[in-house]
């Protein structure tokens, strides 16, 4: 994770803003979506590096899940299948995940 100046912020959201959505909205030339181009890739080359900490899950089937989660990123399991590793339905992991949302907020 990085920490985007507010220029970066903007040229990024005219690069991917109503324009691309839009026929109506006018769009950038090739030559100034270039310039914004090369302005970001400035930018982000000078963005500082910020160390991303989510927060640890309380309940211990979240913590389970969690770790899978950080040890093995590119598994594709789906949420019944991460349950049924750790004993819970889908449901019971819906439950669990909006209650400690909740108390995030």
């Amino acid at each position: 994770m990085f920490l985007a100046s507010d220029l970066a912020r903007e040229v990024l959201l005219a690069l991917t803003g109503l324009r691309n959505y839009d026929d109506a909205a006018p769009d950038y030339s090739r030559a100034a979506r270039s310039r914004l181009l090369r302005v970001l890739a400035d930018e982000l080359r000078e963005a500082h590096e910020q160390p991303l900490h989510p927060p640890e899950p309380r309940d211990d089937r979240l913590q389970a899940i969690a770790r899978t989660l950080q040890e093995t990123p590119a598994d594709n399991a789906t949420p019944a299948e991460l349950g049924k590793a750790i004993g819970a339905s889908t449901r019971t992991l819906g439950r669990l995940f909006r209650s400690e949302r909740h108390d995030l907020l």
